[in-house]
């Protein structure tokens, strides 16, 4: 798997507390980036979540896989499975909910909504006053906390879905799960899920999830508050 990112809770919580969160310690996050992890539990063994509350200068900077420089690696992954660095600084936002999430709970955007115009408006306004942040097309948003920005199905919601199929195997098959949509369960049930991390594809760094998508970690909020960060879901959506 490659590392993908590295997450500094107690910079965070600097900036501001996220609720449910821990205020210290790291969290690394490893995924395969040629056969991606689109949400089945099957795709879970293609993640690896790591969580620890070390000191500084107890980390060491590890050699890449020696794997990663094989024949067949480099057919599969031309441009290696090694991205590239990019060191993010966490700010906070206040924002309306994006559209997937709000979706889901309120009926927003529906035929009729007065406030559909203003409500594209302002995220049109804030992609074009903070280009930096949201990328060019306003279409490149990495995050910790917060609701998912989905490409698809809210994702959120995908969560109970995958995991209730984990519940009960045999109810579909994995092709079947994902070409069902959510249902209004699940729907009704996503808020018990909360994402933990959303990475965007990130074209300078090599990262490119599908067609220009984006990986969602996400977990139930006990196993947050509980730092069970091995039971995580990932969810990864594309165009």
């Amino acid at each position: 798997m490659s590392f993908v990112a590295q997450i500094d809770f107690t910079q965070i919580n600097a900036m501001h507390a996220l609720d449910g969160f821990p205020t210290v310690g790291r969290l690394s996050l490893f995924c395969d980036p040629f056969d991606w992890p689109t949400g089945p539990r099957q795709d879970q063994a293609r993640v690896r979540v790591l969580y620890a509350d070390l000191p500084a200068e107890r980390l060491q900077r590890r050699q890449l896989p020696s794997q990663f420089d094989e024949p067949e690696s480099r057919m599969l992954m031309p441009r290696g499975y090694a991205f590239k660095s990019r060191v993010l600084r966490p700010t906070v936002w206040l924002l309306p909910p994006p559209l997937s999430f709000a979706g889901q709970r309120r009926n927003w955007a529906l035929p009729g909504w007065q406030g559909w115009p203003a409500y594209q408006q302002f995220w049109r306004d804030l992609y074009a006053r903070y280009p930096g942040t949201f990328g060019s097309q306003g279409d490149m948003i990495h995050q910790v906390g917060g609701a998912a920005f989905s490409v698809q199905e809210p994702v959120e919601a995908e969560c109970v879905k995958y995991a209730e199929h984990d519940r009960a195997p045999g109810w579909w098959s994995r092709s079947d799960a994902h070409m069902t949509a959510p249902t209004e369960e699940h729907l009704a049930r996503a808020g018990e899920w909360q994402l933990v991390l959303q990475i965007d594809s990130d074209i300078e760094t090599g990262m490119e999830w599908g067609d220009m998508g984006r990986l969602f970690l996400c977990a139930r909020k006990e196993d947050l508050a509980a730092r069970r960060f091995d039971r995580c879901w990932m969810v990864m959506q594309c165009y």
